[in-house]
């Protein structure tokens, strides 16, 4: 792939995996969180009354691999990379990094955000 396609695919991807991550991120605070509710294990109180840390880290977790398996499947479909798997672990490391520093901002804003 060619720079000038790289960078039009970088933006594009991340848009479209955008609008899919806060769907991915609600849904598995609302699946996960009962759980963790009814198993007593609310480690800490997280973003609503029974949101803990494991919730909060299965929504990381999750987030991450849907967002790296739909940017993969945009690549792969609308942009025509090959389907060698050493990009795909980059990909995946940098979707773990900038949803870390999502759920940082989330943390911060929870804990220090509070007047």
């Amino acid at each position: 792939m060619s720079w000038r396609r790289t960078i039009a695919a970088v933006p594009t991807v991340n848009l479209a995996s955008a609008a899919l991550a806060v769907p991915v991120m609600m849904v598995t605070f609302t699946i996960i969180g009962p759980f963790e509710q009814m198993l007593n294990l609310n480690l800490n109180r997280g973003f609503t009354v029974y949101d803990g840390i494991i919730t909060v880290a299965g929504a990381f977790i999750a987030t991450t691999l849907v967002n790296a398996l739909f940017e993969g499947w945009i690549l792969v479909r609308f942009w025509k990379v090959p389907r060698n798997l050493n990009p795909y672990w980059l990909w995946l490391i940098a979707n773990g990094a900038s949803n870390g520093i999502v759920f940082v901002s989330f943390f911060a804003l929870m804990f220090f955000g509070r007047s």
